[in-house]
């Protein structure tokens, strides 16, 4: 077939961006590999549907641009069999497989890369196991993390013996091949990871640490025993802490004396031994961790730290107990700059409940409460509580009554961000009318220009977007463009 169809494309700016896409290869996360190819696909797409008056290219003339003279169309070919490759037929993908696979060795960096996505993609069973073998020799790292980025996406433990020979390395590749066998989820590599673990002392933080993460994935209790011993030994306050995630994601209740006798001694990873607790979730620590919470031997950003995984118990006993612990703190006279922290972090946990039970408990607090950016959080927790309903009504009240203006516009930038969730729609009109008064809420604002609320207010009525809103906004801005002409 002639390369002639191929020659609009040479200066499309489409195909330009793909050449770039693909050279960057911009993720470094499972979760971006997605977003990578949607901009990628997006360009081929432009392609297919923009850049030709005739119909899309057919597989055939995809195969033939393979053998294109231009890196650029070989590049865009290879994407377009990567683009349509889940809808050919087996046959169809049994033929362009071989002539797909002699890119793999190619001298260009970003065609191998692009190969390895299409291969994948035509899912047939032969896929996971040739881009594997790639691994026992390849030395281009872009290759060894595109590839294991790939395998850990299709999951197959074909790929096992490959990523193994990689973690045995023990060297930059290592990382990523342990966070693929981990996304692969096959508990058959466990005795391996634990042996590497025990048996070589020359392992860096960084590999040591996504082992622990992979051994907390697969949630194999084979490996408590191994990693409370090497929690006991281990001084690295960074490994200490991966130990700590794996042993909370596997939730193995023998676990707990262990870590309760850490939390007793006010040990240095005393957040991540917290944080495992609350992940295995027996609740008969509940009350251990409510009395680190008034040590005053424990650092305070170690006692935030046991107050999050408190918070994480989500109970709404935990919660009250929270708000009356964070008004005792309140009561400090001359606090320091460490315990305003220290408040703060305790007022950010009470958002993560959500039971209409605190609400009285909240109410009374929040006119405590000395510090506003602690205040802050408190009145931000009613964003999650239901009925949502009844706390919009609320915040309303708070919005009209309150005397300090820094409560009144925590109250607007919480009505904001929990609009779309109330379904009253008296109670949304409610909130509208309320939020256009304070407009012009100019009352005396200690420490604050006069306009505080009603700036506040604009940006939630922009949000909102409702036509009330919007014509509210511009008289507004008319009111206040005149006045600064003025």
């Amino acid at each position: 077939m002639s390369n002639d169809i191929f020659s609009e494309l040479i200066n499309s700016t489409h195909l330009s961006k793909i050449v770039k896409q693909t050279q960057s290869l911009c993720f470094d996360e499972y979760e971006h590999i997605n977003w990578y190819l949607e901009d990628i696909n997006e360009q081929v797409q432009m392609i297919l549907m923009q850049e030709r008056q005739i119909s899309s290219f057919t597989l055939t003339e995809l195969v033939a641009g393979l053998s294109h003279d231009s890196h650029d169309i070989q590049l865009f070919a290879v994407w377009g069999i990567h683009s349509i490759g889940e809808n050919l037929s087996i046959e169809q993908k049994t033929t362009v497989m071989p002539q797909l696979t002699t890119f793999l060795s190619h001298t260009q960096c970003e065609l191998r890369i692009a190969t390895a996505f299409a291969i994948s993609n035509l899912k047939l069973p032969q896929s996971a196991l040739l881009l594997s073998q790639i691994l026992y020799e390849e030395s281009e790292t872009s290759i060894i993390k595109c590839i294991c980025y790939i395998l850990g996406i299709m999951g197959d433990k074909t790929a096992i013996p490959a990523l193994m020979h990689l973690v045995k390395k023990a060297d930059a590749s290592s990382i990523i091949a342990v966070e693929t066998l981990g996304a692969i989820g096959n508990t058959q590599i466990v005795p391996d990871l634990l042996t590497l673990l025990q048996k070589n002392n020359k392992l860096a933080p960084e590999l040591i640490g996504a082992i622990m993460e992979t051994l907390g994935e697969l949630k194999d209790r084979r490996a408590v025993p191994i990693l409370i011993t090497r929690l006991q030994k281990e001084t690295d306050v960074t490994i200490r802490h991966h130990i700590c995630t794996a042993l909370g994601k596997i939730g193995d209740e023998q676990v707990i004396p262990t870590l309760i006798a850490l939390v007793k001694q006010a040990d240095p990873s005393l957040f991540s031994v917290a944080i495992a607790l609350s992940d295995i979730g027996n609740t008969t620590v509940i009350p251990i961790l409510f009395e680190v919470l008034d040590r005053d031997d424990i650092p305070l950003r170690d006692r935030e730290g046991v107050a999050i995984a408190l918070s994480e118990f989500d109970d709404e006993k935990i919660a009250l107990g929270l708000i009356r612990f964070l008004n005792r703190r309140n009561k400090i006279q001359n606090p320091t700059p460490d315990e305003i922290v220290f408040q703060h972090g305790i007022a950010m946990t009470l958002s993560r409940f959500n039971s209409n039970i605190l609400i009285p408990d909240l109410l009374v607090i929040i006119d405590q409460l000395r510090n506003p950016t602690v205040c802050e959080w408190v009145v931000y927790a009613f964003r999650n509580i239901e009925p949502f309903n009844e706390s919009a009504d609320i915040l309303v009240n708070l919005l009209r009554d309150h005397p300090n203006a820094y409560i009144r516009g925590f109250a607007i930038k919480t009505l904001r961000d929990m609009f779309e969730k109330v379904t009253d729609e008296q109670i949304k009109k409610k909130v509208v009318n309320t939020l256009i008064k304070s407009l012009s809420d100019t009352r005396e604002c200690v420490g604050l220009h006069g306009s505080y609320v009603g700036e506040a207010a604009a940006n939630a009525l922009y949000r909102i977007n409702t036509p009330e809103a919007q014509q509210a906004i511009k008289d507004w801005e008319s009111v206040t463009n005149n006045s600064g002409n003025t």
